[in-house]
């Protein structure tokens, strides 16, 4: 009888955890489409080559350059999630923390500015909620 009881438990933790696991994939999976997304928007840059800028060349550059590292770290994440979303994590807080810093005034006072913090915060948000998935990925396949 001890044994039905015990099977029935064991089924049920068996399918908890395959619950869980596909909970902390699909985490995994919503970072690493907010990093294709972030890269095909910033691979527009390319069209600043056609704006009256002195500096057009330099923004053009930096939004490919960072458009390829984020396409990189999306399509890395898929064979290793974990230390890609680390670092799409760090590459996005620290051009975070620079563009807000560079013009706090407008960046706290201005529409825009307020506009342009709570995007990045929730990118932010799903970037770590996709590492800390990550990370549960690798503890719990250790545990196997």
């Amino acid at each position: 009888m001890q044994n039905k009881y015990a099977g029935r438990t064991h089924n049920r933790h068996i399918r908890q955890q395959k619950i869980y696991l596909l909970k902390e994939k699909n985490a995994v999976l919503a970072a690493r489409v907010v990093l294709y997304v972030m890269a095909s928007f910033l691979s527009l840059g390319f069209f600043f080559i056609f704006a009256e800028s002195a500096g057009k060349y330099i923004v053009m550059t930096m939004a490919l350059l960072l458009s390829g590292l984020f396409f990189s770290l999306a399509f890395w994440s898929r064979k290793n999630p974990f230390p890609a979303l680390l670092t799409a994590f760090i590459i996005l807080t620290a051009f975070s923390f620079i563009n807000i810093f560079r013009n706090i005034a407008i960046a706290v006072t201005t529409l825009r500015g307020i506009s342009g913090i709570l995007i990045c915060l929730a990118l932010l948000m799903v970037i770590l909620r996709g590492l800390q998935g990550a990370y549960r990925i690798n503890s719990f396949k250790e545990d196997l």
